[in-house]
């Protein structure tokens, strides 16, 4: 299980859940603790963008919407230690620092395969 946090949308309270992935073509879905069930994003995208960024960033699943939805926020290294552990991407660190991230050739066959 992976880690996320939860804002209650009434009280706007966080939480810290467990939350798990799916990967369908080149999307990554949130699959245990969505909070509508459409939360997703391409894998490419957010691999890309999160060597640039703050080891602190956060992908923000779903914004939420008071008093209906929660606010869903997910720490990119979370979702790199997925990808890590199906082996989709290979990850190149400089003094403990990400500097490379690559694609592996999994995510690339398993993306033809759908």
């Amino acid at each position: 299980m992976y880690k996320a946090i939860k804002t209650n949308a009434r009280t706007l309270i966080p939480e810290v859940i467990d939350v798990d992935f799916e990967i369908k073509g080149e999307y990554i879905y949130v699959s245990k603790g969505a909070v509508t069930g459409y939360e997703s994003a391409s894998v490419r995208d957010i691999v890309k963008q999160y060597v640039e960024m703050s080891v602190f960033t956060c992908w923000t699943a779903c914004s939420g919407t008071l008093n209906k939805y929660p606010r869903l926020e997910i720490p990119m290294s979370e979702i790199i230690k997925f990808l890590q552990d199906k082996e989709l991407i290979t990850v190149e660190k400089d003094y403990g620092y990400i500097k490379n991230i690559t694609l592996s050739d999994n995510l690339t066959q398993k993306v033809k395969e759908e």
